[in-house]
Parts: C-alpha cells; sequence; structure tokens
C-alpha cells in the first residue's frame, strides 16, 4: 500500500499544462470531452497530497511535506489547486484549504507542546521533537508561501477570508 501511495504522489510532479479539458467534435458530428493526462493529474493531486501527508510510512510523509513546500513556492498551478480552484474536488474550496492547513498544523502543534516550558517536564520529549525539524520546516514554509501568495492569486478569496491567517501567526508567534 505504502509503495502505491508513494507511486501517485512521486507521479504529480509533472507539469499540469495549459488546457486539460477541451470539447473534441467527433466524425460522426457528436461532440465529446476530451480530459486530457494534465486534468487527470489535477483531480488526484490533492486526495493523494492529503493521503501522502496523513501516511502512517514516515518516508511518504516526509515526501509528500517536502511536495507541498516546493508545490506551494514554486507552482501556480498547484497552489489554484491546494486554494480550491479545482472543479473536480467535491470537498469544494473552502474545503480544500482546510484541509492542507489543518494537516500542515499538525506537526507544528506536535513541535509546540514538546517545546512549550512547563507543559513538558520531560527532556528527552524536547529532543525526541526535534528530530522530525526538517518536517515542521516543510509545514512552515508551505503554510507561509501558501498565504503570502494568496493575497494575488487566491481566486475565490478562500485564504484571506478564513481565520486561517490569525492562526497561523499566533504559532509562528509562539515558535519565537
Amino acid at each position: 500500500v505504502a509503495a502505491v501511495i508513494l507511486t501517485h504522489v512521486v507521479s504529480f510532479d509533472a507539469p499540469l499544462g495549459p488546457s486539460p479539458v477541451s470539447i473534441v467534435n467527433t466524425s460522426a458530428g457528436r461532440t465529446a470531452v476530451a480530459v486530457s493526462p494534465a486534468a487527470l493529474i489535477a483531480h488526484h493531486y490533492v486526495p493523494n497530497l492529503l493521503l501522502g501527508l496523513d501516511s502512517n510510512t514516515q518516508l511518504i510523509r516526509y515526501y509528500a511535506y517536502q511536495n507541498l513546500a516546493h508545490a506551494a513556492e514554486h507552482s501556480a498551478e498547484r497552489r489554484q489547486l491546494m486554494y480550491g480552484s479545482n472543479a473536480f474536488d467535491a470537498r469544494g474550496a473552502e474545503g480544500v484549504w482546510r484541509e492542507l492547513f489543518a494537516r500542515c498544523c499538525v506537526p507544528l502543534d506536535a513541535l509546540l507542546s514538546a517545546l512549550r516550558p512547563g507543559q513538558n517536564d520531560r527532556p528527552l520529549a524536547s529532543v525526541a521533537a526535534l528530530q522530525h525539524v526538517q518536517l515542521h520546516l516543510w509545514a512552515l514554509k508551505s503554510l507561509s508561501a501558501l498565504i503570502s501568495k494568496s493575497k494575488t492569486e487566491d481566486q475565490y478569496g478562500i485564504v484571506q477570508s478564513s481565520n486561517s491567517i490569525q492562526t497561523a501567526l499566533v504559532l509562528l508567534l509562539e515558535l519565537h
């Protein structure tokens, strides 16, 4: 199962292309809708990314967070999918963003709870939390890039209208 999920996550590094769905007139005079491989990739990108972020297999989870951070920083097409601009997604625009935001907060909350003074009397728990520091950095980079670029790229204003920006600021302040 882990290999299947990893294959799906890895295969979505391909560019999405300019126009994934087109209307085609067939020789019989009928109109058909042609869906390119790019549209299928877009259709599966967010669900498979969410599966990877939730994976119990550390390698898959790390790759998914790395993929998310890279896409959030460098791919406007992928950011559009993360903002909920995917017509194929049944969660709707707001649901996609909320799910991604919640997934990114999980490792950051774990780090905060391990490092907060007075809440953890065991120093080894703090050291254990730091062994996953790269995962925490990718989650933080993902949120930072998605929130900062949403001002100009989020077509529906989902990120700006949600309370996720305030929550992210509180997380950042607590990390200092």
